[in-house]
């Protein structure tokens, strides 16, 4: 189940062009920093001469699990809580 929020920063490495009959092996890599947790959906268009697929779309996923950042400020003079 994706929600609609973009991916925050995606990178792609692929050479610039590829022979007509050629594979190409293009590498995404999804940066999480300073996401929330939570389900991100994107679409990366591939744009080509091709006539029959001129706009190839590929639907990217990511689920980032959130972990939370606390910081607990205590003076020496406010006590210490009893352990239990």
């Amino acid at each position: 189940m994706a929600s609609q929020r973009c991916i925050g920063s995606a990178s792609l490495q692929a050479p610039g062009q590829s022979l007509p009959t050629a594979v190409t092996i293009v590498t995404v890599t999804l940066n999480a920093a300073g996401l929330l947790g939570g389900d991100y959906e994107a679409d990366i268009h591939f744009v080509s001469n091709d006539p029959q697929t001129p706009d190839l779309a590929l639907n990217v996923l990511m689920h980032v699990t959130g972990a939370p950042v606390i910081t607990v400020d205590w003076a020496e003079s406010d006590g210490f809580p009893e352990r239990g």
